[in-house]
């Protein structure tokens, strides 16, 4: 969506800024209101993208402790599924020949790898997630680079066209009499 002002770079496959002196020309060329409703559209722009990256940042800043706190989930499943499996060599050795007490035994430890596969997906999950944040605050962070250039450019354009209010120039409907 951002930069407001682009031009067509062949080469790249995607359009890159306008430089402030082509901005500025072509603001010159437009009329006051559409001037304005584009510093508008502009402004809230802005508003909601750094509304984003405040949101994304908070969330890149919560996402190192949960896999921290998981991974440490995932550590200690590994050491229960190693306790499991020596208690399941022992229940082995120590039951009767019943093999349906053997096979009730065995199923008492099947849950255990599919909460290591659970933590192990959520682990993954949370670190796409962190990859798509960086991706996106930097994609933030260069529209608001290029938008410091173009919202000001905007900006002095509707001040060179926005006649000054003295009171000689005043309109004839505002004057005293």
């Amino acid at each position: 969506m951002m930069p407001f002002f682009t031009i067509p770079d062949p080469r790249m496959g995607h359009p890159l800024p306008m430089p402030v002196d082509q901005i500025e020309s072509r603001c010159r060329q437009r009329t006051i209101d559409e001037l304005l409703h584009l510093k508008d559209r502009m402004q809230a722009f802005y508003d909601k993208e750094s509304k984003n990256r405040r949101e994304a940042r908070a969330q890149l800043e919560l996402i190192p402790s949960q896999i921290s706190e998981l991974q440490a989930q995932l550590e200690k499943n590994r050491q229960d599924i190693s306790d499991a499996e020596k208690r399941n060599e022992e229940l082995q050795t120590s039951l009767p020949g019943n093999g349906a007490e053997r096979h009730l035994a065995r199923q008492q430890f099947s849950i255990i790898p599919r909460y290591r596969f659970d933590l192990e997906e959520k682990i993954k999950n949370l670190q796409a997630t962190q990859k798509r944040l960086e991706k996106d605050v930097a994609w933030i962070d260069y529209e608001f680079v290029h938008g410091n250039k173009e919202f000001p450019a905007v900006c002095r354009v509707i001040v060179e066209k926005t006649p000054e209010m003295a009171p000689d120039s005043a309109p004839p409907t505002s004057r005293r009499m």
